[in-house]
């Protein structure tokens, strides 16, 4: 199986210098400019799947947004059906690796195909023996499980979905993995947008038309009533001046402009069907991962990139690299013995390791406090209080006119910012909590309001986890711990 695996990779570096790196031209906007092959998920199977939180970023969202000067150049995926490796690791897993190395996609024209990451890997994964597409949910389990690889490492090839990485591609690709990935309610142009304004691309499953197929400058703003077949997109920025989503395409720069297109707020709650967000998880210094740091450019306000730390003597050492290699031939046997991606049970997959151990949910007096643990530390780690009233059997949103909006989500609901204290014992993160009830909402509780209230804790903006029930604020001067 290995000397398989090598010939195919020697091969597919061979092929790589004959690669343009610009897409082909569309002769004709009138014409299906590239394959779909978006399969949706079932809805009994979608609606098993974590929606995610609303990111926390005060009550006013900017007018404008545009993720697009991160991203890589709009490729090709020519007649193959792989949108949705392309919007999920073309563009998302690039988009975050370049966020986290800081690294230039494209210097003089030219892309970077070590920092682009290739679809290739991604759908001759999970395509199922033919190109008959695949699902958004397949490529998240894919990259969450195993990783990504870039185009330089295995470049994508619109005529071949037989090609399987190597065993040193697949332990390479396992350093780009994503932490998690959650559903995003497409029905609330709201929540799309604070995604995006959080730094989170939005990769959704769209019905498109010929209207779609040929765009150009505009906005797509309905069905021509021609047929329409799923595709997979990514939402990059947004404008309030035009009522509409920009979204990033994989048919080249042909395609709309320069390969992103813009699609109209009402328009887009017609026409998508389901969108995801994706958490990076985070690499280790690549000098600790055995490879070979590559050279990297400055980008944005042209900060200087720091350099990859020095390798430590441990390293050297005869005794670590043995365990190591022991660690990495492991880790190669797992990924070999892993079950058909597209088979694994989707709820599980996106919900893994998502509840932290919650502990010590108190209100005494006018203050909230906890404990919430993990088994791992997380980066830019945030505790947001939301406050709810109660309907019946659901909880709604409490929403009143505040007179600090800083306390308030992008919906409108109340919210606390809560002050945090990290420490880490026997493998252990815990993360101790405490918030202020502001004035306004004491003021509503005397007033004999009924509100609930639950903690939602974040990582860079991303909601990873919240307790599964709601506790209550039944009087001002409480203690009891709930």
């Amino acid at each position: 199986m290995g000397s398989r695996f090598w010939i195919l990779g020697l091969g597919s570096l061979l092929l790589s210098s004959q690669i343009p790196p610009t897409p082909p031209r569309i002769q004709s906007a009138s014409l299906a400019p590239g394959g779909q092959g978006l399969r949706f998920v079932p809805p009994e199977e979608l609606r098993g799947i974590p929606l995610a939180e609303l990111p926390y970023a005060g009550y006013e969202l900017p007018h404008r947004v545009d993720l697009a000067s991160h991203m890589p150049p709009p490729g090709h995926q020519q007649q193959q059906n792989s949108c949705a490796a392309w919007a999920s690791a073309y563009a998302v897993k690039t988009y975050q690796e370049k966020m986290e190395q800081r690294y230039t996609l494209v210097s003089q024209g030219k892309p970077h195909w070590s920092h682009i990451f290739s679809p290739a890997f991604v759908y001759n994964q999970i395509h199922q023996g033919r190109d008959g597409g695949a699902t958004l949910v397949d490529a998240l389990n894919l990259l969450r499980e195993r990783g990504a690889l870039s185009w330089a490492d295995m470049p994508y090839l619109p005529d071949n979905i037989t090609q399987l990485p190597s065993e040193a591609q697949l332990l390479k690709a396992r350093r780009f993995r994503i932490a998690y990935w959650r559903q995003v309610n497409v029905a609330d142009i709201l929540e799309v947008k604070s995604q995006v304004q959080a730094g989170y691309p939005v990769m959704v499953g769209m019905l498109i038309d010929k209207g779609f197929y040929g765009l150009q400058t505009g906005v797509w703003e309905q069905f021509n009533g021609s047929p329409r077949s799923g595709h997979a997109v990514v939402v990059v920025g947004y404008d309030d001046a035009k009522r509409a989503f920009k979204v990033m395409n994989s048919w080249g720069s042909q395609w709309g402009e320069e390969g992103f297109g813009w699609v109209n707020y009402r328009h887009f709650r017609r026409a998508a069907r389901e969108a995801y967000v994706a958490k990076d998880a985070w690499n280790t210094p690549p000098v600790a991962q055995g490879l070979s740091p590559e050279p990297t450019e400055a980008f944005g306000s042209g900060a200087p990139v720091a350099k990859p730390a020095p390798a430590s003597p441990r390293l050297n050492d005869a005794v670590t690299e043995e365990k190591k290699l022991k660690k990495d031939e492991a880790l190669v046997q797992q990924a070999e013995s892993e079950v058909d991606v597209s088979q694994l049970e989707r709820r599980k997959a996106a919900s893994v390791s998502s509840q932290g151990d919650w502990l010590q949910h108190a209100f005494a007096g006018n203050r909230l406090s906890g404990t919430v643990r993990f088994a791992t530390p997380f980066s830019a780690p945030e505790i947001v209080v939301g406050f709810y009233q109660r309907k019946g059997r659901q909880y709604l949103p409490f929403q009143a006119n505040m007179k600090n909006p800083r306390y308030q989500l992008p919906n409108g609901q109340w919210a606390i910012k809560a002050h945090i204290a990290e420490t880490q014992e026997a493998g252990v993160t815990s993360y101790r909590w405490e918030a202020e009830l502001p004035e306004d909402l004491l003021q509503a509780l005397r007033a004999g309001e009924q509100v609930y209230w639950q903690p939602v804790f974040y990582s860079d903006k991303f909601g990873i986890s919240r307790p599964e029930v709601f506790f209550a604020l039944l009087k001002v001067d409480s203690k009891a711990v709930h």
